[in-house]
């Protein structure tokens, strides 16, 4: 995105994110169900972590102006041609409302990684992205309230909220494989 940036001198427009290229001249033979064109990872909790950690990538970068993810709905999209959302649709969802996108810092960004988003009134959220094979414990460092709530993504939703309290400024959590965790801070006070 540097290099794109230096060389023309305007933002940069990422368009489309997705993740097989939307037209392959030379694919003749269908998978199943998917043609050549769509994987399969569209439609599961690995392509919600995916898209998370894309986005988290791109979306903190002062290089990026706007950035478009996949289609609407179909194979390629964030739900199917009846409207059902895939599990991706979930980690769009749950950046409306928030006003500013933070980087976050991983020290294994290859197993987990993740977007900070702040509001006007306080409050924060992390979305945390699972890559590996294996749910991964993970200590997150906070400086405001010693209370957040925490929700697993599942293929129909976000989970019922769990209530987790800091040990000190540190929160442990455990990160589903292949798949996102969602933490919420309540505004005001912190």
């Amino acid at each position: 995105m540097e290099t794109a940036r230096a060389y023309c001198g305007k933002p940069v427009v990422i368009s489309p994110v997705t993740f097989r290229p939307r037209f392959n001249p030379n694919a003749t033979a269908k998978d199943g169900l998917l043609a050549a064109e769509c994987d399969p990872r569209q439609t599961t909790g690995f392509g919600a972590a995916w898209t998370l950690g894309t986005l988290g990538r791109l979306a903190t970068s002062a290089d990026v102006h706007s950035i478009t993810f996949y289609e609407t709905a179909g194979l390629r999209g964030v739900m199917d041609s009846e409207g059902r959302p895939f599990p991706m649709w979930y980690v769009f969802a749950a950046l409306r409302g928030w006003d500013l996108v933070c980087e976050c810092e991983s020290t294994e960004p290859l197993e987990v990684d993740g977007l900070a988003l702040t509001r006007g009134d306080g409050a924060k959220r992390l979305l945390l992205a699972g890559f590996g094979r294996e749910k991964q414990r993970v200590s997150i460092e906070h400086a405001g309230s010693g209370v957040a709530s925490a929700r697993a993504l599942t293929a129909r939703g976000w989970a019922s909220e769990t209530k987790l309290r800091a040990a000190g400024s540190i929160f442990e959590v455990e990160v589903p494989s292949e798949n996102a965790l969602l933490m919420d801070w309540a505004g005001g006070a912190e």
